[in-house]
């Protein structure tokens, strides 16, 4: 199996000083977890090839890179420079190896409705696919459980994957749940599109008015992999089906990152090797 952790789990520790870029790849080292998927963002100021080294000494992979880019804008020419600017990035994934770029649609929907913004996202997606074509990186988008509404259900993911036929889906099982779809029912209608998979879990919340509004009007905060509410059904289906690509862990609870963190991979090995 292909384990990955995503570098957003450990946002608050780059933050905090808790820990550099370094020290983070030492912690995947330190856990046996090959796969970093990486925020661009979390990589800034070190040069690619110096990274890419760093990353080889430590007999790790970058198989996906995330890039946010700002195409939810009603000018075109807008979503055209959001894209374009985005082949720096393309530039880093060539360095580094990345055979996939998650593309994080940002900027301003002012007044527009969710599905005209979900038609700015399609319009950005179709540039983007056009401008990696021939260099072997694919772009991909997730499902979003904050923004479930607008882009975290199965007929979002099918409208996005109708925008483009190179187009590739990161499955997120976490936020299917957010948004009150059944997991392997998503998973039946967007199969033949999952390249990437994000696994994370959730609890219920405790406190009134903490945590994500779901579409079930119940709040959930984040937990550890095998602690929450989170089935796992999707991903042993998908990796019983000859699924080849990564099951990367993402946290985002209040414990501490690093030590929550190094516990859901190890659950999630667990779960995936049963």
């Amino acid at each position: 199996m292909n384990i990955s952790i995503m570098t957003y789990c450990y946002s608050r520790a780059l933050a905090s000083g808790a820990l550099d870029l370094v020290g983070m790849l030492q912690e995947y080292a330190r856990l046996g977890v090959p796969g970093v998927e990486l925020v661009q963002a979390h990589a800034a100021g070190m040069p690619t090839a110096e990274l890419r080294a760093r990353v080889d000494d430590l007999g790790l992979t970058v198989p996906l890179l995330l890039v946010g880019a700002p195409v939810i804008d009603a000018d075109p020419a807008k979503r055209a420079a959001a894209v374009e600017g985005m082949r720096p990035a393309l530039d880093m994934a060539l360095g580094l190896g990345a055979k996939q770029i998650m593309l994080l649609p940002s900027g301003d929907a002012g007044n527009a409705s969710d599905a005209e913004v979900r038609r700015y996202i399609c319009d950005g997606i179709a540039r983007a696919c056009e401008m990696v074509k021939g260099s072997g990186v694919q772009i991909i988008v997730e499902n979003h459980g904050g923004a479930h509404r607008l882009r975290g259900r199965v007929e979002h993911m099918l409208e996005f994957a109708d925008a483009h036929p190179d187009l590739g889906l990161c499955f997120d099982d976490g936020n299917f749940l957010l948004a009150g779809e059944e997991e392997l029912a998503a998973l039946e209608k967007l199969a033949g599109r999952v390249v990437h998979f994000h696994c994370k879990d959730w609890a219920l919340s405790a406190e009134d008015g903490k945590g994500i509004l779901a579409a079930d009007g119940k709040r959930y905060v984040g937990a550890v992999i095998g602690v929450g509410v989170v089935p796992r059904t999707a991903a042993k289906k998908l990796q019983a089906s000859g699924y080849t690509g990564f099951f990367s862990v993402e946290y985002e609870g209040a414990e501490d990152p690093v030590i929550a963190t190094a516990r859901a991979a190890a659950n999630l090995k667990a779960i995936l090797a049963a």
